[in-house]
């Protein structure tokens, strides 16, 4: 690996770690369900979330679009 990209990385991992640190200071006054009230509970759920999307576009949707290759022969 090289070394920008192990400093993306780096940036990438603090910022991760900063947002999860944050959580802890803001207030959840508006949550409709418990698991709102979590730790790290939007985090997970977008990582999570974004995830699914991924495995569906591949495994779901990417089958339906695709096509054969067109050769000229």
């Amino acid at each position: 690996m090289s070394q920008s990209t192990k400093n993306i990385l780096r940036v990438f991992f603090s910022l991760c770690v900063l947002i999860l640190v944050v959580d802890v200071f803001v207030p959840r006054t508006h949550s409709h369900f418990v698991w709102e009230n979590w730790y790290g509970f939007y985090g997970a759920y977008g990582f999570f979330s974004c995830v699914v999307l991924v495995y569906i576009a591949k495994y779901g949707l990417r089958p339906i679009v695709m096509r054969d290759e067109e050769t000229d022969e």
